[in-house]
């Protein structure tokens, strides 16, 4: 029988050294596909149990697709859009896009009518890929605002499709495609083939934290240069789970395009809600994660808070923290581990970090996170637990990572070193700037965060350039940290930090609406939804204590002296939140300026 590393293809030489030599997307895909053609490329839940394609099946599907859309007259370089949740299909519509020689345009499912209609008019979209028929209706809203669009092609199709319009299912364009893939298949052939490094493969449009939609143009080479120089440990026989959206450059590139060329499997979450994905840790198992810090926070909130039901229980939780927090500084200063410590820390593993390896399946090895900061705390407890947990760090104009954290070089609170062939500066006011054969741009890009650098390479972010708040008396605060201490408080959601011109900082604090039962709860108060609980003296009691808490780790100016509570939580269908739930905070401050105004001309209210 023929192995999976003996698989050849006619003319294709050793596909090893094909993935190694690939030089565009369809390349690498093709090489693969040789190298390991009967592996399991994806697992996906359907029909109440899971399913699996290969490698193999995997680039059959994308050729027909491709064919299909060659047959729709797609044309050299057009751009396709692909507006859906993170699904198989994501990733088949974007390989198949590639390899008909088009240029993939993602966008998030939590854009309004309006701004699928900004970026899919600024792209000039010849079509569109949608998820469902919620997703379908934004675009029907706006079909008369985009010229260039000639087909929407939908996942989960409605029965009112029109075809007249240019409107197909998926399932069609498959079938198509399938009975015209041998015809079409030279074309399919010849359009990835002439495809070069510099040739435009990703349109990655982003929202920034101003708000001000713009697109990334990201070339084959820029996207390979990221892949081939992170130098993730990613193994073959990892197992990935895959639930951040396949709009953000993070998981387009660093996560789907990454198991491409490491051979990992990925298994599909069944949906984006946080108890889901938790289901799905159970039955996936999954060695590697990538996640947006909130995740990791709610998972820690969970166990701590579980901990709170008997004194002996929190003294024990608190007591491993301890422990937990010695020995990772230890581990990570490279000094011996004292006897008693280790056996401090196996019993500390029996009565609470094997619970919390437990949650994320118990087979984690490394787990990635970007977008914001995690506290040191955190990841001291959770490496502690066995589940390293490494920051990243990137722009989408930068195909997703300037640098990283290593299984084998990792600095807790900082985003690591940069990538091999990616270089860095600091401007004077202390932005970094970067350039590499990653960044979409020539020369010297402007990040616009605040950074400095240790003697050993490693990258540490002080915030935004454009976030930092003057006080009345000149001093500067980089409000990031100040609210990375907040929220590090299980009942709080998110904190903005305000307080430019004012003689002291202030806070908007949002309540943890999932976990405001729990506070409830504790304060022993009826719960009646997250308005009233933050007009209740007793949470805004509550919520003084945190601000006590964080201040005494802080510097006088970085001190939050005042604070109002917000009557919900801050969302991305809001626009307060990106997708990747980072501040807006020109928006936030906008919504809520009446209160901002009135937070720094009155105490807060029983406080």
């Amino acid at each position: 029988m023929e192995g999976e590393g003996e698989h050849r293809r006619s003319g294709e030489g050793d596909p090893l050294t094909g993935l190694a030599a690939a030089q565009t997307l369809p390349a690498l895909l093709m090489a693969r596909s040789a190298a390991t053609p009967r592996r399991v490329a994806y697992r996906a839940h359907a029909g109440g149990g899971w399913h699996e394609v290969t490698w193999e099946e995997l680039e059959r599907k994308a050729r027909e697709v491709a064919a299909a859309l060659l047959g729709l007259g797609l044309q050299p370089g057009a751009r396709v859009g692909v507006l859906g949740e993170t699904r198989p299909e994501w990733g088949l519509c974007d390989l198949a896009t590639l390899l008909a020689g088009g240029v993939s345009v993602g966008l998030t499912t939590a854009s309004t009518p309006e701004r699928c209609a900004e970026a899919l008019a600024d792209a000039a979209c010849a079509l569109v890929f949608v998820d469902n028929a919620a997703q379908l209706e934004k675009l029907r809203l706006v079909r008369e605002r985009l010229p260039a669009l000639r087909h929407l092609i939908v996942w989960d199709a409605p029965p009112d499709l029109n075809p007249a319009l240019g409107e197909l299912s998926l399932y069609r364009v498959i079938k198509d495609g399938h009975a015209a893939v041998a015809a079409r298949q030279p074309e399919v052939d010849a359009r990835w083939r002439a495809l070069t490094p510099d040739s435009p493969a990703n349109l990655i449009y982003t929202s920034g934290t101003s708000d001000a939609p713009r697109g990334a143009l990201l070339s084959h080479g820029n996207l390979l240069a990221t892949l081939r120089s992170a130098a993730l440990g990613l193994r073959a026989d990892d197992v990935a789970l895959a639930f951040l959206p396949m709009s953000h450059a993070a998981e387009k590139i660093v996560g789907f395009y990454g198991r491409l060329l490491s051979g990992v499997t990925t298994a599909y979450a069944r949906s984006s809600k946080f108890n889901d994905i938790l289901n799905d840790i159970q039955v996936v198992q999954p060695t590697i994660l990538g996640a947006a810090p909130r995740f990791f926070e709610r998972l820690y909130t969970q166990a701590r808070l579980e901990a709170e039901g008997s004194a002996t229980r929190r003294l024990t939780f608190r007591w491993a923290e301890r422990v937990g927090r010695a020995w990772s500084q230890a581990a990570r200063e490279g000094r011996a581990i004292s006897r008693v410590l280790a056996a401090q820390r196996a019993l500390a593993d029996r009565l609470v970090f094997s619970a919390v390896r437990a949650r994320f399946g118990g087979r984690l090895r490394l787990c990635l996170t970007s977008a914001e900061p995690l506290r040191v705390e955190l990841l001291d407890f959770l490496y502690a637990a066995g589940v390293l947990v490494l920051e990243v760090y990137g722009l989408t104009e930068t195909a997703a990572l300037i640098s990283a954290n290593r299984p084998d070089a990792f600095r807790f609170g900082s985003v690591g070193r940069p990538l091999e062939g990616v270089e860095v500066q600091l401007a004077p006011d202390g932005e970094l700037q970067v350039r590499g054969p990653n960044v979409a741009s020539s020369g010297w890009l402007a990040t616009g965060d605040l950074a400095w650098i240790d003697p050993e390479g490693f990258l540490y972010l002080r915030g935004r350039r454009d976030a930092q708040i003057t006080l009345a008396h000149g001093a500067q605060v980089a409000p990031q940290p100040v609210e990375a201490l907040l929220q590090a408080d299980p009942f709080v959601s998110r904190a903005v930090v305000v307080g430019e011109g004012q003689p002291h900082l202030g806070a908007l604090i949002a309540l943890d609406e999932d976990e405001a039962p729990a506070l409830a709860e504790r304060l022993r108060i009826p719960y009646r939804g997250p308005e009233r609980m933050a007009a209740d003296p007793r949470v805004r009691g509550y919520i003084h204590g945190v601000l006590d808490a964080a201040n005494r780790k802080l510097s006088p100016h970085q001190q939050v002296q005042t604070f109002r509570i917000l009557p919900r939580d801050l969302s991305v269908e809001e626009r307060e939140l990106t997708p990747t739930l980072k501040i807006r905070r020109q928006v936030v401050h906008a919504r809520h300026a009446e209160l901002v105004t009135w937070m720094f001309t009155q105490p807060p209210p029983g406080a």
